[in-house]
């Protein structure tokens, strides 16, 4: 069950999992065990997950906010849910604006 949360947070927030890298697993099982999946999905726990890391001390260093992080060869770069980055692209704009009536 604990796998299964670590991937679906994983997934919210790849930044995140990126940052901390291999010691990604070990720290959502500290989170996770004996911790229910909070209500709002997958999102409400990947941001508990996020927030429970800052409170032990253990957000990557770089990393401020559950929605800021600094992964490796960028100077700061905000962590994105997983589907709003192609909601942002230029490309996703320009549709959006296509396709509004006239």
């Amino acid at each position: 069950m604990i796998a299964k949360r670590r991937g679906l947070v994983a997934t919210a927030l790849p930044a995140l999992a990126s940052a901390l890298g291999g010691n990604f697993a070990r720290e959502f099982f500290d989170y996770a065990n004996g911790r229910p999946k909070p209500p709002g999905g997958s999102r409400a726990d990947a941001r508990a997950f996020a927030e429970w890391l800052r409170a032990e001390g253990r957000l990557p260093e770089g990393t401020d906010s559950p929605k800021a992080a600094k992964p490796p060869g960028v100077e700061s770069q905000a962590i994105v849910w997983a589907g709003e980055e192609a909601a942002q692209s230029p490309w996703r704009r320009w549709w959006r604006q296509r396709k509004q009536p006239n």
